[in-house]
């Protein structure tokens, strides 16, 4: 069930040594705040104890309001500040993208990193894109609404579906792999559907929220919302092509603001291969996929099985002809967001990952497929095998996007710890 406590066998790492925990807080002479923050840091918010407790008892959202509680009587650290802005270092690394890359490269600057930010040194961390998906959005014009009046909403399996959207796209597809956008936007419209960029849009918060930082939390999901919920009023459907955004926006916004808007915005917000699907079961999805020889191993991230129902992406991968899918549903990555990036969860990031780690190593399967981009990252670090988005490989055989065979083609070693 949770991750940690399958990597390190720790009692303390458990579901219920969490819960037992929050018996205990009411007297402090019984746990220390520094007690309570060594049992608090095991939970890394997969809401996987969530999910499949029969009393349904929240763990991670108490974990959450615990490491909440604990920042306002310790004061943050500086690795917390660190990955709570993780967004802002993403947008100021993609303006200085070549100087920003060459320095991350170097041995010498990891080193600082860890020392001043608690940033593994081990980790290869993603290359920042000068030419960010927001300055693409922007030149395409994909930040501007359509003057077409689109179609009215049809309904099918029980939820109305519009043929416009509103894209989310969150920190990793905006800054580190701008591809993963434009496939979504390319995929989208070659499915005849209309879609919005908007320019105001800022990251979900889920990397501050993790951490406890409620306020730069919620900050971020008030600013989302003042911008969602009068699209969610014009007829958009929110899509997120990264399934932490799409939680955070259905389910963990609505526990930070109270307010009739955020319910609209959680209402109609759908993870990108989801709404895919839902448009394949309506027969609107088009099927003129080009014949690609790949095998791939598709890993089901646990944000997307907290938000309910199957995983589309195996299946919307097996409609290209030619295309092989290994389904890897053997745990959590191990990543967690942001909490496998730090130099003291490094290896109980890997062992915690390990099993599906093996099923990627296969060596029939050549490639990796994920929806979550940092489980993406330790796909690749893991197996040195290239992973990218399933919507990538989508827009791909549908012949959109030629680039991505190149990038196909480009070898990726191995992690080497220094």
């Amino acid at each position: 069930m949770c991750p940690i406590f399958r990597a390190t066998s720790a009692e303390a790492a458990t579901p219920r040594a969490k819960a037992n925990l929050l018996r205990l807080l009411a007297d402090p002479a019984v746990a220390t705040p520094e007690e309570v923050k060594s049992v608090a840091t095991l939970c890394v918010n997969c809401k996987m104890c969530r999910n499949e407790c029969d009393a349904r008892v929240n763990i991670p959202k108490l974990m959450l309001e615990t490491k909440a509680a604990l920042q306002a009587e310790l004061g943050q650290e500086r690795s917390d500040w660190f990955f709570a802005r993780a967004e802002g270092f993403a947008a100021l690394g993609s303006n200085f993208a070549p100087f920003v890359n060459t320095l991350m490269a170097r041995r010498s600057v990891r080193w600082v990193m860890e020392k001043l930010f608690g940033l593994s040194r081990r980790r290869r961390l993603p290359a920042f894109a000068l030419r960010n998906f927001f300055r693409r959005a922007r030149r395409n014009h994909w930040s501007r609404k359509s003057k077409v009046e689109s179609r009215k909403s049809s309904i099918f399996r029980g939820d109305a579906t519009t043929s416009k959207v509103a894209y989310f796209v969150d920190v990793f597809a905006g800054y580190n792999d701008p591809l993963i956008g434009v496939a979504t936007v390319e995929v989208l419209r070659h499915n005849d559907i209309e879609v919005y960029v908007p320019p105001r849009q800022v990251g979900c918060g889920m990397a501050a929220l993790a951490v406890g930082d409620l306020e730069t939390a919620r900050e971020a999901a008030l600013r989302n919302v003042r911008v969602l919920a009068d699209l969610v009023r014009e007829g958009y459907r929110i899509v997120c092509s990264e399934p932490t955004a799409a939680l955070m926006l259905s389910q963990d916004y609505t526990d930070l603001l109270d307010d009739p808007d955020t319910a609209s915005v959680a209402a109609s917000t759908v993870e990108l291969t989801t709404y895919l699907a839902e448009l394949h079961d309506a027969a609107r999805l088009r099927t003129d996929f080009q014949n690609v020889q790949l095998s791939l191993g598709h890993h089901i991230p646990c944000h997307l099985k907290a938000l309910g129902g199957p995983a589309a992406g195996p299946r919307l991968l097996g409609l290209v002809p030619g295309l092989r899918v290994h389904t890897i549903d053997h745990g959590c990555s191990g990543m967690a967001g942001t909490w496998g990036m730090k130099a003291a969860n490094h290896a109980t990031s890997l062992a915690a990952g390990a099993g599906m780690l093996a099923e990627l190593d296969r060596p029939g399967v050549l490639f990796g497929s994920t929806e979550c981009s940092t489980c993406r990252m330790q796909m690749q670090e893991g197996t040195g095998k290239r992973t990218l988005h399933p919507v990538q490989y989508l827009a791909y055989a549908y012949g959109l996007l030629p680039e991505i065979g190149a990038k196909l083609k480009k070898p990726l070693g191995r992690l080497v710890s220094d």
